[in-house]
């Protein structure tokens, strides 16, 4: 498959994840207006990171707005991370990237204090 076609499954994909967009959202310019950042809640190396890098290099070229992969890792399996990004800005510029293993078993608790 072409690197252009792959950018355009991921993008499909990513905004049929999103559900409906809201419509002061789409009133807004363009996305993405600054660098995004993807969150992967496992320490770098593994295989979530390898492919969160590959997926970031692709929309960097394909969007022309930097891409850039942040490691949450620390153990937790994985809860560290995704609260990072529960508590993040709702405004579309840090987004999760975790087998979906993690939000199922997450997910419930990533929304109230740790403690």
């Amino acid at each position: 498959m072409k690197g252009r076609q792959m950018l355009a499954i991921a993008v499909a994909i990513a905004v049929a994840v999103m559900g409906l967009v809201p419509a002061a959202a789409l009133a807004q310019g363009a996305w993405p207006e600054r660098p995004v950042k993807i969150v992967v809640p496992f320490a770098a190396g593994g295989a979530t990171d390898q492919t969160a890098r590959v997926w970031a290099e692709k929309l960097t070229q394909g969007l022309g707005q930097q891409f850039v992969v942040e490691n949450r890792g620390g153990g937790a399996s994985g809860s560290i991370g995704i609260e990072s990004v529960v508590k993040s800005a709702a405004d579309g510029y840090t987004i999760l990237y975790t087998p979906n293993a993690s939000i199922s078993r997450e997910g419930p608790r990533a929304h109230r204090p740790h403690g």
